[in-house]
């Protein structure tokens, strides 16, 4: 498959994340990352939904 960000262009909400993470403790970093793929899997979602594949 790939990766996953390469699949699906950065949406303003994703930015947003990716802008706010090195601000973060190192012991948070690893609950962006879920949020930012949660992000991305809905986006891919609604891509699948817009082309009729799902």
């Amino acid at each position: 498959m790939g990766n996953l960000s390469s699949l699906v262009p950065p949406d303003d909400r994703t930015r947003l994340l990716l802008a706010l993470k090195p601000f973060l403790s190192p012991k948070r970093a690893p609950y962006m990352d879920s949020a930012i793929n949660i992000l991305r899997f809905a986006s891919i979602g609604k891509i699948g939904k817009d082309l009729k594949l799902f």
